[in-house]
C-alpha cells in the first residue's frame, strides 16, 4: 500500500474543512428550526400533548394545561389511556 502524496492529503484536508463548514451550517439551521417549533408549541392557543408510542405523556403545552385544568407536572410523565 502506497503512502498518499502531499497533494492527496491537502485535498482530503480541504474536503474535511468543507464538510465541517456544511455540518456547522446544518446544525445552526436545525437549532433555528427547533427554536421556531418550540416557540410555536408554547404559544399556540390549541392544547397539544405529545405522547410516546407506548402511551407515556412526554410534553404538554400551556394551552393544554388550561384546557385540562392540570399543571404540566400533573400531565407529563403519566400514561395516556385513550378511548377503546
Amino acid at each position: 500500500m502506497s503512502r498518499p502524496t502531499y497533494e492527496e492529503l491537502e485535498q482530503k484536508v480541504k474536503e474535511f474543512k468543507k464538510e465541517a463548514i456544511e455540518h456547522k451550517r446544518v446544525e445552526a439551521l436545525l437549532r433555528e428550526k427547533e427554536e421556531h417549533f418550540r416557540n410555536l408549541f408554547h404559544t399556540m392557543s390549541e392544547g397539544v400533548v405529545l405522547i410516546s408510542s407506548n402511551g407515556r405523556i412526554l410534553q404538554a403545552n400551556p394551552a393544554s394545561e388550561h384546557i385540562l385544568g392540570l399543571s404540566r407536572s400533573g400531565i407529563e410523565g403519566h400514561s395516556y389511556v385513550g378511548p377503546e
